[in-house]
């Protein structure tokens, strides 16, 4: 079984070589955009950042139970929203015992709404068993959010930590879950070995399918998700289309599609009678939405230019 292996980071990792991490083992990264309703300190340069390096990442905002939920969920969205860049997964909700006495399903579950409601995406849950199980119990509802479950199997840390770990150890899992998307398998990796400042950094490990699971299903305004199977190829057929995180000329860039670029087609949107819209994957695993004929393009005409010449 293949694995990937990411790391996340926060303010307290003020620097972190991006390019170093882009270049070596480390192919994606969950950044901490806020605690509660405040934000962190190093966002928005680690998220400027390693947008720059073309790091695939998400944003996760930790839970506090004794503020709005509501609340979180919007001021998470505005955060990334301010930045035009919502990222390459989807986010996620750090559920945490620290600075929570108390963890209330009800409250989790109306924040994760308000996320997904927002966000047009299904986001993750982080957790650990030995928090969810006994404070938040085995609620059925939860199992529909990806799960990043936190549980270090192997002690301290060793130069074959991460080997080991994956070969010989799999983690507790919180009830509702049956698997999980990402496995926090160490927080003491040397942050030295990834480039980043500080003594330690989280280590994450996930599959090669369940990262482009957790790239590809972009919800469109129908509530349908795409599907995570490749329904055929595509070329592009014009220089610089751009791939969006969501089906509509208005919403953020993700990337820009070159001419003669082969990508995946994952699924279809019909927008109206002339624009249909295409979920894909680049090679480089980056997903998103390109539109099959360019809606901001027009011929002598006034005909749309096709973008995408697809074969299903």
């Amino acid at each position: 079984m293949s694995y990937r292996i990411g790391i996340d980071v926060s303010k307290w990792q003020v620097f972190v070589d991006w390019e170093r991490l882009r270049l070596g083992e480390a192919a994606f990264a969950m950044i901490r955009g806020l605690s509660g309703i405040w934000e962190d300190g190093m966002f928005r340069s680690h998220w400027a950042m390693s947008k720059l390096s073309g790091i695939p990442r998400g944003a996760y905002a930790y839970y506090l139970d004794n503020q709005d939920p509501k609340a979180q969920a919007k001021k998470l969205f505005d955060l990334l929203s301010s930045t035009g860049d919502l990222g390459e997964f989807p986010p996620a909700l750090d559920i945490e015992e620290i600075n929570n006495p108390t963890l209330t399903a009800s409250k989790i579950k109306i924040c994760l709404e308000e996320i997904e409601r927002l966000f047009q995406r299904t986001p993750m849950v982080y957790t650990r068993a030995s928090v969810w199980n006994p404070k938040i119990g085995n609620v059925t509802w939860a199992s529909r959010y990806p799960l990043w479950v936190a549980h270090y199997t192997l002690a301290g840390w060793q130069q074959d930590h991460i080997a080991r770990t994956l070969s010989n150890t799999s983690p507790s899992l919180p009830g509702p879950w049956p698997d999980y998307a990402i496995w926090q398998i160490s927080d003491k990796c040397p942050a030295s070995y990834y480039g980043v400042s500080g003594t330690t950094v989280d280590v994450n490990a996930a599959r090669e399918e369940s990262l482009a699971q957790l790239m590809s299903p972009i919800i469109g305004d129908d509530g349908a998700e795409t599907s995570t199977l490749p329904l055929g190829n595509a070329r592009v057929l014009v220089q610089g289309l751009n791939l969006r995180s969501r089906p509509r000329v208005e919403i953020n860039v993700v990337a820009t599609l070159n001419a003669g670029e082969i990508v995946q087609v994952l699924n279809t949107y019909r927008e109206d009678e002339t624009i249909v819209w295409r979920a894909i994957m680049r090679t480089d695993r980056r997903v998103g939405w390109a539109a099959e004929r360019y809606p901001t393009l027009v011929d002598n005409a006034g005909k749309l230019i096709p973008g995408l010449e697809v074969s299903e």
